[in-house]
């Protein structure tokens, strides 16, 4: 299947004046009876064709989301005739480009994992998840734009980021932000040019199989710096075309900024400052709180200065696939 996003971009918006009811320009998705439409606003919409049912599912109405079935519809083709029929109708109501392409893949997703003829039950049942993570962007953010931005720096620059992106911690309270077999990594931002970074106890003493390494990075505000929204385009890139990693890039930026994410998409800091900066140092070797602690006390939390701490070089110890793929290599 070609992207949805390019062949939605081929698409113009209907006419103002066509019809009465909802009006679309639209394309048949190749092999499939669904369709890709651009309503007069310019946003992205999927008109699924459903078989007859007796239940009809309820409309979902969120504020970049809106899925309603059995509506009818006007869509002009490209050859220039209509088609009018009642669909399954599911709309990104954003104007942003970066969150019109997650809804696009997020589409075409949903579209092979349907039945050749679904009902509007099927659809319903599969839009479940993406009603979830559009939920999210009405939600608190999980993490600071800082320390996103950190991570995301860190994917684009490596010289495999696809491996990264496939060890990428999709919730945010998981210990650490990359994570595979027994090696872990764990990005650090600041922003006042220091290596003072917070940690909690349990990062500091991980089980004994484990090699966790910690990323220090400097990320100093710019007007002119690379922004939020464009290391997430860049990390939509770097992966080509698996569909499945650009889809786990959204679910993470998604759910980290939560309802601040217009606002964060325009946060830009410095990546020449961070590019300079950046430090990777062996857990077990930065200032630490004592491992004893007394009875009853939990959720410890510090401050460790990692200027104190040599960084790793090429040579230090096993490295592991994380920080090889960045680009650390022995």
């Amino acid at each position: 299947m070609p992207r949805l996003s390019a062949l939605f971009h081929s698409l113009s918006a209907p006419p103002s004046d066509a019809k009465s009811g909802l009006v679309f320009s639209g394309i048949t998705v190749p092999n499939c009876t669904h369709h890709l439409a651009k309503d007069s606003q310019g946003r992205p919409t999927i008109l699924f064709e459903t078989s007859s049912s007796n239940v009809r599912p309820p409309s979902v109405a969120l504020r970049n989301l809106r899925i309603d079935h059995e509506v009818r519809c006007h869509i002009r083709l490209s050859d220039g005739k209509w088609l009018d029929n009642s669909f399954s109708v599911i709309q990104c109501q954003s104007a942003s480009p970066t969150l019109q392409e997650c809804f696009l893949d997020l589409m075409a997703a949903l579209l092979r994992g349907l039945p050749s003829d679904p009902t509007a039950q099927d659809v319903s049942q599969n839009l479940d998840n993406v009603a979830v993570l559009f939920q999210a962007l009405e939600r608190p953010p999980s993490r600071s734009i800082q320390g996103l931005w950190g991570e995301l720096f860190i994917i684009v620059n490596a010289v495999q980021p696809w491996v990264l992106v496939e060890c990428w911690h999709s919730e945010a309270a998981e210990r650490y932000d990359f994570g595979v077999d027994l090696y872990r990594l764990e990005v650090k931002t600041s922003g006042d040019r220091s290596r003072k970074h917070y940690f909690s106890f349990a990062q500091v003493y991980p089980p004994t199989e484990l090699l966790v390494a910690v990323a220090s990075l400097f990320t100093e505000r710019a007007t002119g710096g690379v922004s939020v929204r464009q290391l997430w385009d860049q990390a939509r890139e770097a992966v080509g075309n698996s569909l499945s990693l650009r889809l786990k890039i959204d679910q993470v930026c998604i759910q980290s900024l939560g309802e601040a994410w217009e606002e964060a998409l325009s946060v830009a800091f410095d990546p020449k400052v961070a590019s300079q900066t950046l430090g990777f140092y062996d857990v077990r070797d930065i200032p630490r709180v004592a491992p004893l602690n007394p009875d009853g006390v939990s959720d410890i939390r510090f401050r460790s200065d990692l200027s104190l701490t040599q960084a790793i070089g090429a040579a230090h110890r096993t490295l592991g696939p994380i920080l090889e793929s960045i680009g650390l290599r022995a």
